[in-house]
């Protein structure tokens, strides 16, 4: 993985780590971002889980509108948490993520649970979400803190320096970084 890119791969894939340390089990997915009618690449990192006698849909990787927490992976089931509002869907042969309002709500992204991936599978999504030239990753720095109440999220933050974007991370989401480490990612960022 580039050095500085967090995304769900890694965000989601070392949570089923844990979560697999810890005694659960799980399944790993790999799922189709849909933003309404868009429909892109199959390469977010989404995870299902058996606990308390049911399974559940947990991804701490999507960042934007994604969930806060697990929720039931039934069909209909919703999620309400703070401000924030969920439902789940099955679609033909795909289950689908919805946020927002009932009135308004948009597609995040679809997937096959019954559709076994492999390491291979999620090391080639990987590898695109972080290398490929056109992937929104790779141009910006976007950063996101979900809170009870509120996400901070902070996209084509116009830094200069390395010291400018240690500050801020510093001072807006309590993430110290190392100005060696700032400095690596910037050059990455130049389009």
């Amino acid at each position: 993985m580039r050095r500085g890119a967090r995304q769900c791969h890694e965000h989601n894939l070392l949570f089923a780590a844990a979560l697999e340390r810890l005694g659960f089990t799980l399944e790993r997915h790999l799922a189709r971002i849909r933003f309404g009618r868009y429909h892109l690449p199959r390469s977010h990192a989404t995870l299902t889980v058996a606990a308390d006698g049911r399974t559940w849909l947990a991804d701490v990787g999507f960042g934007g509108d994604g969930l806060v927490e697990p929720m039931p992976f039934e069909d209909g089931a919703t999620l309400e948490s703070g401000p924030w509002r969920w439902r789940l869907r099955h679609d033909g042969d795909f289950w689908v993520l919805h946020s927002g309002p009932a009135s308004g709500e948009t597609e995040l992204y679809a997937f096959r649970p019954d559709e076994p991936h492999y390491p291979s599978d999620f090391e080639v999504a990987n590898f695109y979400v972080s290398e490929y030239p056109q992937s929104p990753f790779r141009h910006h720095i976007l950063v996101q803190r979900t809170r009870a109440d509120t996400r901070i999220r902070l996209e084509n933050l116009p830094v200069a320096t390395a010291a400018e974007l240690a500050t801020t991370l510093s001072d807006r989401f309590g993430t110290e970084i190392a100005e060696p480490d700032a400095q690596a990612v910037l050059p990455k960022l130049v389009t």
